[in-house]
């Protein structure tokens, strides 16, 4: 997530505006309203530390919020909007260590539970918050974490190996060019018909 390319555009506002706000439609005011939060948070005072619970506490309503029933497709964009501002929001409290432990272990299991929402902007937020808590949690977090993301690649990842193809294998500069015989290459004519080398 890049927020420099918004950082000082987001003037200070009332904390209340800037949870609504990663709740908006356009993505560049979720940016802004996660700028805002590290603005408002860039301190150690008491008022500082009630105000960031608070934000913690919206984020996790944000997550937890369950999807409604409905065909309405605005009501569908909302719904992930929200989901995505709330995951932007716990990124940049992460990277400003701003989360307590106690809400970290509640981020990473409902982001755990998103790891295989529809939208795929939803997915790629879930990604950057995974990466944000390991960096704050260290290997704690994959310990955690492994078992749902090795379910889900083993529901959604199919590969063809008979087909997989590496062109211009110079580029990959492996340390060794005996790797490159671990990977799949395309059957031959022969081979697809079962004259294999070692029959």
């Amino acid at each position: 997530l890049i927020f420099n390319s918004v950082r000082g555009m987001a003037e200070a506002a009332p904390l209340a505006d800037l949870l609504e706000a990663l709740k908006a439609p356009q993505l560049r005011k979720r940016q802004e309203a996660v700028v805002g939060l590290l603005k408002r948070f860039d301190g150690k005072s008491q008022e500082t530390e009630g105000e960031v619970k608070k934000a913690e506490a919206e984020i996790r309503a944000m997550l937890e919020a369950k999807a409604k029933d409905s065909s309405d497709k605005a009501q569908k964009l909302k719904e992930w909007q929200a989901k995505h501002g709330a995951l932007l929001g716990a990124e940049g409290l992460l990277k400003a260590r701003k989360l307590s432990e106690n809400s970290r272990g509640t981020i990473l299991a409902l982001a755990l539970e998103n790891l295989e929402h529809k939208e795929y902007r939803v997915r790629l937020a879930v990604a950057s918050v995974l990466q944000a808590l390991a960096e704050v949690d260290g290997i704690s977090v994959y310990l955690k974490a492994k078992k749902v993301i090795f379910e889900s690649i083993n529901r959604n990842f199919t590969r063809n190996s008979g087909q997989a193809k590496i062109k211009n294998q110079a580029k990959f500069l492996l340390p060794t060019a005996d790797l490159l015989s671990l990977v799949s290459f395309e059957e031959t004519p022969q081979q697809e018909k079962g004259g294999g080398a070692g029959k």
